[in-house]
């Protein structure tokens, strides 16, 4: 679908008239997201510990913990990469919009298993299975629709609109959830996310896709992998993830120090708050910008931040890191986001971003397998991760140096 036609100006709350329902539809997703996000992998790691998933292999209450949040990723991979080619011809054939709905009504039937895991515990793993298939039915789905109809010369703006959303309902949720959690138990925010991936299908009902899509395939993927013009894009996308791997432990670790959940919240609140303004001026400035000087020196930046990690147990600083991180992130991850966005309007869009969830399922696989041995074989290895992700967030730099001519 052509987005020359979409060059107007932002109509309402600054969205393109195009991307409305996609936009609506974003906050509320992203709101179930922030109520329990921060908090899973806490709920995870305690649960693990609580009924002993790994006592057989004679570990300690932290290593049996930490291998229950790795045997869920595990799961989910291995089931998204197992159904994602046969999902996404599906997907395909079925229409984007629908696809998408169909995986916010997979990803509320996993919080609704996860609102009853404090009695079954064994449904956390029944989960990871539903979100390993919502994975392959949503994510392309979605950002295939968003980068066909955002405008070309506006995805920066657009983009840093989605990434506003998302930060507004982080600085006002995971503070409530703390409280929701301690008040009534992690099964109330559970339910409370559910209901708003529910409610996040209603903006999408009224959309349409007429374009015929490319039916994505594992023998052209495996020639996508190997095309060395594409290796830049490859390696910044595995270096993000490896990356928001990071970010998904740093919560852990941060229950080890704070001791409580409420807390937890409000910090995570506070530092989300504190960029909130910053990330959509940043939409703007990389619209209007073509230097990648301030890009660069963001990765530098969230790099270091990473290192200053490393037997950090201060909480005064822990929280300078923290709000300095989300200041940075304002302007890093808007401009990597935006860049991905637009490589993929010059490729075949749909195809693009199968691979790309694709190539994220195998280096999924491939790095919390090895951070589950160095978990049985070391214990914490928390400095270990801080400097994988410092490493990952230098290598996503590369794809402001990737180069796409063809259409």
């Amino acid at each position: 679908m052509s987005t020359s036609h979409h060059s107007h100006q932002h109509v309402l709350f600054f969205f393109q008239k195009s991307l409305r329902n996609l936009f609506w539809s974003s906050f509320l997703r992203q709101s179930g997201f922030s109520l329990v996000d921060i908090f899973t992998f806490v709920y995870f790691y305690r649960l693990g510990i609580a009924n002993n998933f790994f006592s057989w292999f004679q570990l300690s209450n932290f290593q049996q913990g930490i291998l229950t949040v790795v045997a869920d990723v595990l799961i989910l991979r291995f089931i998204e990469l197992l159904v994602i080619f046969p999902m996404a011809q599906w997907a395909s054939k079925l229409g984007l919009p629908k696809a998408a709905i169909v995986g916010n009504f997979l990803m509320a039937l996993r919080y609704g298993l996860l609102a009853l895991s404090a009695k079954y515990p064994l449904l956390i793993f029944t989960a990871a299975i539903i979100q390993g298939i919502e994975l392959s039915v949503f994510s392309p789905a979605y950002d295939t629709m968003f980068a066909k109809r955002a405008s070309n010369s506006k995805v920066g703006r657009d983009v840093g609109a989605f990434t506003f959303i998302l930060k507004l309902s982080y600085s006002l949720l995971p503070a409530l959830a703390g409280g929701l959690i301690v008040t009534f138990g992690f099964g109330a925010a559970f339910f409370g996310a559910m209901i708003f991936f529910l409610l996040s299908n209603v903006p999408l009902f009224p959309m349409h896709w007429k374009e015929t899509l490319t039916s994505p395939n594992l023998s052209h993927f495996l020639s996508w992998c190997k095309r060395s013009a594409d290796f830049r894009v490859h390696a910044a996308l595995v270096g993000r993830y490896v990356n928001d791997v990071g970010f998904e432990l740093w919560p852990i670790y941060l229950i080890l120090v704070f001791g409580k959940v409420e807390r937890l919240g409000f910090l995570m609140s506070l530092s989300f708050f504190i960029s909130l303004i910053l990330v959509y001026f940043t939409g703007w400035y990389i619209d209007h910008s073509k230097r990648n000087m301030l890009f660069i020196v963001g990765g530098l930046l969230l790099s270091l931040f990473w290192i200053l990690r490393i037997n950090m147990t201060l909480i005064t600083m822990i929280i300078a890191i923290e709000i300095a991180q989300k200041l940075v992130e304002s302007f890093f991850y808007p401009s990597f986001d935006a860049l991905v966005y637009r490589i993929s309007k010059r490729l075949d869009t749909f195809v693009f971003h199968v691979y790309k969830e694709v190539l994220t399922c195998i280096v999924s696989l491939i790095f919390w397998s090895v951070l589950g041995i160095l978990f049985i074989l070391y214990g914490a290895i928390w400095n270990w991760i801080f400097i994988f992700a410092a490493g990952g967030i230098l290598v996503s730099t590369l794809l402001y140096t990737a180069r796409y001519e063809r259409s």
